[in-house]
């Protein structure tokens, strides 16, 4: 990895535009407030970075490290996150539209309050993660894992799960709407005051008590 001047952030960004992002050791960076726009940080190490309310528009991260960074009210829009790795990271409040984060783990990540949409997440880790109040509008979500996530408050709108993990999930006073959980596994999740709104199941989806609530639609043999 080639090592950045992390005190100097100005410096660091114009490095980065200018093609060194790429492996770059950045760990601790406080590059919170800034204009990240399209800037390159593929496998690079971020771990702790502050990236607090920048403008992360069509950022990549991918297959990066960032780890207990700070994310909070950013803007990632468009940015690509797939095989990154933000265990513990700090999403509260942040938006994401359009973003690509297959594969990427989430794993005790905070994001209270995040607003996802259109993403691309097919296997993406979200376990133990605190996602209260979070919304996911139209993403697919595919083999992805929310497995002892707090979900409280959160919605769900048009998103694909299929084969999702919510075991031990707690989605108490949560929305489903118009959400296809086939092959997902609910069996443990606390689904209390949970709504569900045209929410599509088929035989492998699984529920605890193994009974489907009201407002899921059972589907015998999905298209997918």
């Amino acid at each position: 990895m080639s090592q950045l001047p992390i005190d100097r952030p100005e410096e660091v960004i114009e490095r980065v535009r200018a093609g060194e992002g790429a492996k770059a050791e950045l760990a601790g960076v406080d590059l919170s407030g800034r204009d990240l726009t399209k800037l390159k940080f593929r496998r690079a190490n971020l771990t702790g970075a502050n990236l607090s309310g920048c403008n992360m528009k069509g950022v990549s991260f991918s297959d990066g490290t960032l780890d207990n960074a700070n994310l909070s009210n950013g803007v990632l829009d468009d940015a690509t996150l797939t095989c990154a790795s933000l265990q513990k990271a700090n999403l509260t409040g942040a938006k994401a539209v359009a973003s690509a984060i297959d594969e990427a783990d989430f794993t005790g990540a905070v994001g209270i309050g995040l607003h996802a949409q259109k993403l691309n997440a097919i296997g993406a880790i979200f376990a133990k993660a605190n996602l209260s109040r979070a919304t996911f509008n139209v993403g697919t979500y595919r083999q992805a894992e929310f497995t002892e996530a707090i979900l409280e408050g959160a919605s769900f709108t048009g998103c694909e799960m299929h084969r999702c993990k919510l075991a031990g999930a707690n989605l108490t006073d949560a929305t489903l709407s118009n959400v296809e959980l086939y092959g997902a596994d609910l069996s443990t999740a606390t689904l209390k005051g949970t709504k569900f709104e045209n929410v599509k199941y088929d035989t492998e989806t699984k529920w605890p008590g193994g009974k489907a609530p009201e407002g899921t639609v059972f589907v015998a043999k999905p298209d997918i």
